[in-house]
Order: C-alpha cells, then sequence, then structure tokens
C-alpha cells in the first residue's frame, strides 16, 4: 500500500490529461489502468508491420488555439506531438446513390459549396447556417449547460428553440429536400446516432469543429499515447498498467482507499475516468447515476499490400449510405444486424499520418467502421456463435465496400482483424463499447447530465460523460477539472 497526492482512476484520455497536469504541477500522481496500454478508445496496436487505432480517425481543436494543441503546449509537447491537416478541401465525403459530396474546411465555404451543388435550394441553406452560426456565438465554443440556459434564457435564444431538436425535425421544418438532408446529416454517424435521434447541438459541434479542425497524428495515435505516459512518468508519476480497480472504500463522505489485485492504492484526492456509473457502483451504499451509454460499433481493420493514395484517396473518410434514408440506414445494422448493403465510415489512417509510420512502403492501412449493437454481440457470446457472427458481419461489410467503393479490396489484403462491439468494450475499457460515454441525445447528454463533482469531498469524475464528447470534449473537461483542483489547492494553503 502506497499513498499519493492524486489518484488516477483509469488511462483514457481524460485520466492522461489530469495525470499529466497535475505531475506538471509538481504533485506525487499514480494512474491505474485495467488493460495492458494506455489511451482508451485512442489506443494503438500493432499487426505485421501496420499500426491500428482503435476508434480515433481524425481529431478536433489540434490547431493554434485548440484545447488539445493548449495541452499539449502546457506541457511543452507542441514539438513532439505535431498534426497533418485533412483535405483542406474535403476532409469528409458523403456518398448517397446519385452524389458524392466533399466538406471543406471553413463552415462559410461549406454553405457555399452546399449552394452550388443545390441550387433550387439556396434560401432553405441559407436559413439553416443562419441558425448554425447563431448557435455557435451563443455557445461560443461551450457545452450547453441547461442550469445557465434557466438563469440567461434570453441569451440562447436560438440555442433553446433548436439545439434540442433533432436533427431530422430542424431540416424537416426548413423543408430541405431528401438529398440534402442526407448530405447535410451525413456525418451523424459518427455520433452513432440516427439523424431522428442526434439533437441539433451535435450537428453544429460536428460540422463546425471539423470544419475548423480535422487532424491526425503526424506520427500516430501510438506515438501520442507515449508522449503523455512518458510525461507522466518523467515528472514523478507513476502509471500501473494490467491494474484493474474492484472496489472504493469510503468513510462517511471520504474515500479512503482503491482496491486492486495488486493491493491497496491510497491518496489525498481521487479523480476516476472510469466510466462514472461503474465508479460509484464500487463505492458500498452509493446510487450510480442512471444514462444510457452511446452506441457501439463493429471495426474492421485492414492492411494492405498497395498505396491508396495512388488510387485516388488522400486525407478524407468517406461516409457511405445506401439511401438518403439515413435512420433507416443505420437502423438496418444496430437493430435489424444487417450487414449485407450498409451505411459505412471508410478510413485510411496511414495516409493522414506521415509516410511510412502506421504502414510499410506502397502500403495501407484501412479502417472501416459500422455502427452496431452490443446487446447483440454479447447474446451472441453468451450463445457461443459470437465468433461465427463476427466473420459473417466482417465478410458481409467488406463485400459491401468491394461492390460500393474498392472493387480490388480484399486481393490486395494481406492483415486483416475485426473487433464487435464486445471486442472494443473488453479491448478499451469502454463501458458497453460505447463510443462517447453517455448517449449523445438531449436526453442523456443534457437532462442527465453527470458532474465531475460527487457525493464525495475528494472523488472526481473525468472523462467523456462527466465532461465531453471526442478527445477535444475530454481535454476541455480534463483542463477545467485540474485548474478548480488546484485553485482549491491554493486556496486551502493560504491562510485566513
Amino acid at each position: 500500500m502506497d499513498s499519493y497526492d492524486y489518484l488516477i482512476l483509469g488511462a483514457g484520455w481524460g485520466g492522461l490529461t489530469t495525470a499529466s497536469l497535475l505531475a506538471k504541477a509538481g504533485y506525487r500522481v499514480a494512474v491505474l489502468e485495467a488493460q495492458d496500454r494506455a489511451g482508451g478508445a485512442g489506443q494503438s496496436f500493432s499487426l505485421d508491420g501496420f499500426s491500428f487505432c482503435a476508434e480515433m480517425q481524425y481529431l478536433m481543436e489540434c490547431g493554434p488555439g485548440g484545447v488539445v494543441h493548449e495541452w499539449l503546449t502546457a506541457l511543452d509537447l507542441h514539438d513532439e506531438v505535431q498534426f497533418n491537416s485533412l483535405d483542406d478541401d474535403g476532409y469528409d465525403r458523403i456518398d448517397i446513390p446519385g452524389l458524392s459530396f466533399r466538406f471543406p474546411h471553413d463552415a462559410h465555404r461549406l454553405q457555399d459549396r452546399l449552394r452550388q451543388t443545390f441550387p433550387d435550394e439556396q434560401e432553405k441553406i441559407d436559413r439553416v447556417f443562419e441558425v448554425l452560426f447563431a448557435i455557435d456565438a451563443e455557445l461560443d465554443g461551450k457545452v450547453f449547460d441547461a442550469k445557465h440556459f434557466l438563469a440567461n434564457p434570453l441569451q440562447f435564444k436560438n440555442s433553446a428553440l433548436y439545439g434540442p431538436w433533432s436533427v431530422k425535425r430542424v431540416l424537416n421544418h426548413f423543408e430541405l429536400s431528401p438529398p440534402l438532408q442526407a448530405v447535410l446529416a451525413g456525418q451523424c454517424g459518427d455520433l452513432g446516432l440516427p439523424p431522428s435521434d442526434e439533437p441539433f447541438f451535435c450537428l453544429k459541434s460536428v460540422l463546425f469543429g471539423y470544419c475548423k479542425s480535422a487532424h491526425f497524428p503526424k506520427k500516430g495515435m501510438g506515438h501520442f499515447v507515449d508522449c503523455v505516459v512518458d510525461y507522466v512518468t518523467a515528472h514523478g508519476g507513476e502509471v500501473h498498467f494490467e491494474t484493474p480497480v474492484t472496489a472504493i472504500e469510503r468513510d462517511g463522505n471520504r474515500i479512503t482507499c482503491v482496491q486492486t489485485p495488486r493491493g491497496q492504492f491510497r491518496a489525498r484526492t481521487v479523480v476516476s475516468n472510469i466510466d462514472p456509473a461503474t465508479t460509484m457502483a464500487m463505492i458500498p451504499n452509493v446510487s450510480p447515476p442512471t444514462y444510457a451509454q452511446s452506441e457501439s460499433c463493429f471495426t474492421v481493420f485492414l492492411g494492405l499490400d498497395i498505396d491508396l493514395g495512388e488510387k485516388g484517396f488522400g486525407r478524407f473518410n468517406v461516409w457511405h449510405f445506401p439511401s438518403v434514408d439515413l435512420d433507416a440506414a443505420i437502423a438496418n445494422a444496430v437493430n435489424e444486424h444487417c450487414y449485407d448493403d450498409p451505411f459505412f465510415f471508410f478510413s485510411t489512417p496511414s495516409l493522414y499520418a506521415d509516410p511510412g509510420v502506421l504502414a510499410p512502403p506502397g502500403c495501407t492501412t484501412v479502417q472501416i467502421n459500422v455502427a452496431s449493437s452490443f446487446d447483440y454481440f454479447e447474446e451472441a457470446m453468451r450463445q457461443g456463435t459470437h465468433a461465427s457472427e463476427k466473420e459473417r458481419v466482417t465478410t458481409e461489410i467488406l463485400r459491401a465496400v468491394e461492390r460500393q467503393l474498392i472493387p480490388y479490396l480484399t486481393k490486395h489484403c494481406v492483415v486483416r482483424e475485426s473487433w464487435s462491439p464486445v471486442d472494443l468494450a473488453s479491448r478499451t475499457g469502454l463501458a458497453r463499447g460505447g463510443m462517447y460515454g453517455a448517449r449523445l441525445d438531449f436526453t442523456n447528454r443534457i437532462l442527465r447530465r453527470v458532474w465531475p463533482q460527487t457525493e464525495f469531498e475528494n472523488l472526481f469524475l473525468t472523462g467523456a460523460t462527466a465532461g465531453g464528447p471526442g478527445l477535444q470534449g475530454v481535454v476541455a473537461a480534463g483542463t477545467k477539472l485540474v485548474d478548480d483542483l488546484l485553485t482549491a489547492e491554493k486556496s486551502a494553503d493560504t491562510p485566513s
């Protein structure tokens, strides 16, 4: 048993953010991680010379002024961890029947391109973007806070009127045609939500966030993670891998110690990057918060023996939808478990990183994601059919990609690995394989929002559910939490 100033539970991005900043401030920090590597959804693994990242194919807020860039600058890692911008003229491509549309950087350019592509709907497009720009100005980069809104309702006119509405409801309200709706909502799979469930807030955040910054680490996500872990240990911190937390002991309103298979750990303050409901369930006589987890996904990792950069691909992702009915396309996979003609997300991370970092020369890494049901694959695991179902889904997805995008895909495949949602959960520690913690609909993200503060005076929460989704949301929340903790430390040390 050892004692620390701060004990961080989980080495996902929330845990790494808080641990690095607290170590920088000179505190004795220990991080407990159940897996054999750090990074959570952003962890990396290698197969036969190819390197893959679990679930992060492009990142926001990595350019100058962004929260990720500012965090790395504070750690003096901004020169070591640098980023390549995805294609300025089209970082995402939406494929629907009869149309391919690329999203450029800058929301004004996006608006202009939509007006050129859909000339008969220019006024409708302008009305939608008027609302998007208004919400962006009202929120000013902040997460929507229902308490702040209720105290200052006039400051959030557009956010209150349209933000909680679903994307589908807003786009129907402005009478956009089905193809235009499909293009404008085409990144909804990024959140694992169909347009009928995705809040208009989220559409604004995804569109404007990636329009400002769509980046990927030049040396890959694995190097990014390793740099932060090395920073923690170089500044006196400890990172204990394969050390799962099994119980959290309390004495009144204070946490006294954390139990693991390797013994007890104690600290003045505990910060948990473990799923909040899971965290609170490990404490005696505590009711965990109630919220639904975000959707999971099925992922196919491929190593190809050809350079797709010579075949027309580059630093952009492809969203393929079999029809303009995005709700039906997503439901077909998530609810019906049919993958013979799925919507899919196709990325080539080795083309985003510097040449030769993630794949051997002349080769390419590919990752294909399809929103999927954790419950379905968990039941397959219980029935003993998980392996066969995983093979079926993999085969159907690859056949669909060959029909719709790359006819020669499997012929050039030299490395292949598939993760079901159950695999994703076990490999990364994500609760139920949820890509963003709490489900990103209005009920679970706003009305049931989980805050970093808990009923225990020395236990705080960080990560996607207790902060914001995506790397930028997690880093922003972790940075804010550390600022609050250090302010409290300074106040306690100041004589009254």
